[in-house]
């Protein structure tokens, strides 16, 4: 049966919008319905593409109805614009992190439940093949019980990253803009994260926002991590140099997980398992065991379940309550920094949706 193109809008063409444009342009699949921004840039690639400009989303809705949007804008618009698109029952795939703020994306979160109106959010690491074949081998019980997971994000940025003021300031630092893909991740692989104790250091470049930090998780099913995150320290270890995503980093062929159960350890994204044979002596060498998997396009896998969701043939792979909930741990890291002490991180994200009025959004 041949599909009628669904015609999606991006709204917000800077560097994540294009990269979504190119996946709507590349597959026959879709119809690029129009695109939202407001610069002059924009407007002549719309041209070039005979495809309708709008300056803003208010505009887009009042003169045409997509079958969904691609909402890509700076985070600080993510409610305003999520909510716009929610109430005229538009579905929206929304760009991580789902708000700036946790009550702006609870906002979201409940209001994408009272209107019934689809909403995803852009983790598209979870649709990547290495990270789904790991959490399958997880879930077919290969490493046993999950203990615990280690984990390294370490890389230096230059100094010239840093000329844009928002990238040393509160807000930014490799917490936010960094480890929330890596919580998310470890979300997906080891199940909620109930409880974090973290402590965080600036001492390198002085800047107000931590450059390193390191905390400890608790999940629900009792397993433990500990995890180390630095913008400053030349490595071959975090998700970028291990996984061909991103063209500017090199691939080092090192893990940035290594998930241990009962049975053995599976090291991710890489997909070695080390195994010992039941009754095996602590002292007997692992048996290695190594996967292969077909790379694909994560963010092509990301625009196939939003295709689905929208004809309702599927739910969002990342629902607004898990973009929520990642966030909520993003920023308890933060909180655990400030109070040294552990805070649980499953009471903030119930108060949190306890307290929103949706009527009123």
């Amino acid at each position: 049966m041949v599909k009628t193109p669904l015609n999606i809008a991006l709204i917000g063409a800077g560097l994540i919008g294009l990269r979504h444009l190119r996946v709507l342009s590349e597959n026959s699949d879709y119809r690029v319905a129009g695109i939202v921004d407001p610069s002059d840039k924009v407007k002549i690639l719309c041209q070039e593409r005979g495809v309708p400009h709008f300056k803003t989303t208010e505009n887009l809705l009042a003169q045409i109805k997509p079958d969904g949007v691609i909402v890509a804008v700076p985070n600080q618009m993510h409610v305003s614009v999520g909510v716009l698109c929610l109430n005229a029952g538009i579905p929206v795939l929304m760009e991580k992190p789902l708000a700036d703020t946790l009550a702006g994306a609870a906002k979201l979160t409940a209001l994408s439940v009272r209107v019934a109106v689809p909403l995803a959010v852009a983790h598209h690491r979870r649709h990547n093949p290495f990270m789904q074949e790991a959490r399958d081998m997880i879930t077919r019980g290969q490493i046993g019980r999950l203990i615990g997971v280690n984990g390294l994000w370490l890389t230096d940025k230059p100094d010239d990253y840093f000329n844009i003021p928002w990238h040393w300031e509160p807000g930014a630092g490799p917490v936010l803009i960094n480890a929330i893909h890596d919580i998310d991740n470890l979300r997906m692989l080891m199940g909620e994260i109930e409880t974090v104790q973290a402590f965080a250091d600036h001492s390198v470049r002085n800047h107000p926002v931590e450059e390193t930090a390191a905390f400890i998780l608790r999940f629900e099913n009792g397993a433990l991590g500990a995890m180390l995150f630095s913008d400053a320290v030349p490595s071959p270890f975090g998700w970028e140099k291990t996984v061909p995503e991103n063209p500017f980093h090199p691939q080092s062929g090192h893990p940035c997980y290594v998930i241990g159960g009962t049975k053995g350890t599976l090291s991710v994204p890489t997909l070695e398992l080390n195994l010992r044979e039941p009754g095996d002596r602590w002292d007997t060498k692992v048996t290695t065991h190594l996967s292969q998997i077909t790379p694909l396009d994560a963010y092509a896998a990301q625009m196939q379940n939003f295709a689905d969701v929208i004809r309702g043939h599927a739910m969002p792979v990342v629902t607004a309550e898990d973009g929520f909930r990642t966030l909520v741990t993003a920023h308890t890291i933060l909180d655990a920094v400030q109070s040294a002490r552990a805070i649980n991180v499953t009471s903030k994200v119930e108060s949190a949706l306890r307290t929103v009025d949706c009527e009123n959004i």
